[in-house]
Order: C-alpha cells, then structure tokens, then sequence
C-alpha cells in the first residue's frame, strides 16, 4: 500500500464501560430510581485516532444516552492532559441508548462517572498507540423502512407523535409530517498490517431495549449491528448516531400499520447486513490533511412546554421573589420530577436569554465531520449533507436536547413543547455547519 500521498495514520480502541454493580439508567426521568437489575449486552466507549502531518485528533463513540457540553468537558478534561491534545481536537458522540448508565447524584452514579472518565482516557491512549497508516474509501447507501419520523397526520386529521395523541385501528395513522432521512455513510480506513476500521454513521433514534426488559443495560441497536458486520468483515467497526430527534428504529410500515416491529438485536443485524452489502461500492477517497473548526454559538432561548408554562411561572416566582426553597417546595407539590417539567422550568427561567452551544467541524483528507451535543432533527442533518461541499459527510451527534426544526413547530410536535431553544434555532446552526465545512474544505 503506498502511504506516502496520504500521511494518514488511525488507530482505533474499544473499552468496555459496563458496571458491575446497581446504577441508575439514563434516557428518562426516572433515573433517580430506575435501577439496573443485569445486563443484557456490554457497552463500550470506542475511540478513533487520526493523524495526519502534525495534526492529530480523536473521534469517540459512547454508548451512552447523552453526552452534553458538560460531559463533553469532564472527558476532555481527563484525555487532553494524559494524550497532551488540546480540547478543540477532541470529538465526541452518543449512540443514544436508553439502556446505558446515567451520572446518578448517588453514590454509584458518581463511581460511574470516574471511571467512564478514567475509559475515556484509556481508549484515547491505546488508540493513539494504535495508530497505522492508512487509506480511505467510502460510499453511502439507502435503507429504506428501517427509520420512521415519528410525527403522523390521522385519518380524523388530528395530529399524532409518539407522546401526544392516540393511533388506533380505528384511527390510523396516514401520512407522516416528515420524512426520515434513510442515508447511511460507510467509511473504511484500510491499514497497513492492522485491522482495518469501519465506520457506520445512520440516523434512528435509539431507545430502551425492548424485549428485554426497561431494567437491563444495553446499547440499543448499535450493539448487535457492531457485532454483526465485526462477524462479516473481519473489521473493527464503530457506530456514530446521525441526525435522530425526530426519527425512531424500526419499520415505516410498524407506525403507519401497527405491526409487530424488529426487536433491537434483529433491527441492528438487519442494518449490519445492508451496510456489508454495499462495501462493494466504496470507493478510494483522498486521505492527506486535517482540519479543525470550533464554534461557540449564542442561541435563543424563549419557548417551554404550553401546558406547564402556567404552573412554571408560579415556581419561577416564587424563586424570584421568595427563594428557591420555597419555589422547589411548589414544584414538588406540582410533581415536578419529570425531565420534561423540569426542562419547563429550566427554560421559564431562561427565558429571553441565551445560552451557549458548542459546533464542531473537521476534514480528514476528502471526507467531512461534524459533531454537536444536540440531538439534531432529521431535516436538518439532511441539508447539512445536502448542502455540504464534500461527497461524504459524517453527521456525529451528542444526542443530550432536542433542537426542533421549525416544522416541529409549526405541528407542535412534543420535541418543540418540550425544548429549550427557540424557533429557527435548528436552521441557524445548519448555516453555522455549512460555514464551517467550507472553512475547513
């Protein structure tokens, strides 16, 4: 293999980040008490290391349900200083499952974010330590049926989403809002003498594991869709959520028709084995030079769930103008223990304000990244790879809020009632991602 055009090296690492004991599960609200009782299949944190010239960074996966701006800061914080990267060079996404540890205020919640912290930085090492030179090639596929947008017109032509309102044999559902963006791209980093490295980047939401249980760990769908093409290609393989806040695994035809839908493991397979049929369409793709670009955005924050605003505002007034024992008081009698209710009052006291997002974009030779630590929709991941000046663009997201696309809006989807950021937001940071996949083309 000739790597002297290239001067690309990767390394890549998996650390397994299950606990061995009782912890508390992310992805809904109650992860206060919602306690594991086993494990239905390891979890991992998986690192990418590209280098390049003098340019190196790192690229994680982790199987967890979100991975905000502050954790973001918790793994930069351990990684940079034991790999010596600055923090803008370190990249990091969510699969998103429902199944995987949540940073409990107990006891086993806090051991867990040391030593999730602690793999992050030993994946980090043993992929640096890994890197070999390499070449890519890429391809994207279409997998029809295997994504949904889970916002429906009924046949009495109200509106139905998978929170608010009732589809019934009687009712069904007949259109969808949107359309799921059924795009997965295929990246494989031939290496010299090593495994090569396969990356699967495809937009469905993750959620529990069904049939198996709400009180076991799991990744959701990305484990045995790992474990599957691992088996059919002989590659390591890593799996990057793409845009999902508004789209769900399983079939269009489950959600319009109420049929028995995949379970994870059989969903994940059936993605592993459309992903190993289109490896013979991958094509050789220019592999010199990396290039970073790092944005912090100021965004709005003016809109709240509508039917708590009420209920909200008390609780915001009396920490205005009594103290926040007193407001914390009322929202226990309101029963604010909810993600969802406390996100109405997080925003109730936000409002007209701003806050900070962090965007990232990167070129590894002919191929574009971008990562965020939203859970962007699926009409604007697609005009980001629409309107991106490379071929083939990896959309990696951090899967933590929902940024509503203005549609979401306009059909008072529950992403919308329920999110913190205001109109338009979606389609600013959309123009945001294209200026920055241009700088650094």
């Amino acid at each position: 293999m000739d790597t002297k055009n290239t001067g690309l090296q990767i390394g890549y690492a998996k650390v397994d980040i299950t606990p061995d004991y009782v912890i508390g599960l992310g992805g809904y609200s109650n992860s206060e008490t919602r306690k594991s009782e086993g494990i239905a299949m390891p979890i991992y944190t998986t690192c990418i290391a590209m280098r390049s010239g003098d340019e190196t960074i790192l690229l994680f996966t982790i199987d967890k349900c979100g991975i905000p701006r502050i954790v973001c800061q918790l793994i930069r914080e351990g990684v940079c200083p034991a790999t010596g990267l600055p923090e803008e060079k370190v990249f990091i996404g969510a699969t998103h499952s429902h199944s995987a540890p949540d940073f409990t205020r107990d006891e086993p919640g806090q051991r867990y974010k040391k030593e999730f912290v602690d793999a992050a930085v030993k994946a980090a090492q043993e992929a640096l330590a890994d890197l070999s030179p390499a070449t890519i090639e890429a391809t994207t596929t279409t997998v029809p049926n295997r994504a949904f947008v889970r916002h429906y017109i009924t046949a009495d032509g109200t509106y139905a989403g998978s929170n608010f309102g009732t589809i019934s044999k009687d009712n069904p559902a007949i259109a969808s809002i949107l359309e799921a963006d059924c795009t997965m791209v295929l990246v494989k980093f031939v290496r010299e003498g090593k495994k090569n490295v396969l990356l699967v980047n495809w937009g469905a939401h993750c959620d529990w594991s069904k049939n198996i249980g709400f009180h076991l760990i799991a990744p959701s769908f990305p484990g045995p869709l790992r474990n599957k093409l691992e088996e059919l290609t002989g590659d390591h393989v890593a799996y990057f959520t793409a845009a999902s806040g508004n789209v769900g695994g399983g079939s269009r035809v489950k959600a319009i028709k109420e049929t028995l839908p995949q379970t994870w493991i059989e969903y994940g397979e059936d993605l592993a084995n459309a992903a190993f049929a289109a490896l013979p369409t991958l094509q050789k793709v220019e592999g010199e030079g990396i290039q970073t670009c790092q944005r912090i955005v100021d965004v709005d924050v003016d809109h709240s769930w509508d039917p708590m605003i009420e209920q909200a505002n008390e609780v915001f007034d009396l920490w205005k103008t009594v103290g926040k024992e007193e407001g914390d008081a009322l929202g226990k009698t309101y029963n604010f223990t909810s993600s969802y209710q406390a996100r109405a009052i997080r925003t109730r006291y936000n409002m007209g304000k701003t806050t900070e997002m962090e965007l990232n974009a990167f070129r590894v030779g002919g191929l574009g990244f971008t990562t965020g630590t939203y859970e962007m929709f699926s009409e604007s991941g697609k005009a980001v790879r629409d309107g991106s000046p490379f071929p083939f663009t990896f959309l990696v997201t951090g899967n933590a809020t929902y940024v509503s696309s203005t549609t979401a809006y306009d059909y008072r989807c529950y992403e919308a009632d329920t999110g913190l950021y205001a109109r338009g937001t979606a389609e600013k940071l959309v123009d945001q991602y294209l200026e920055m996949l241009n700088e650094v083309k």
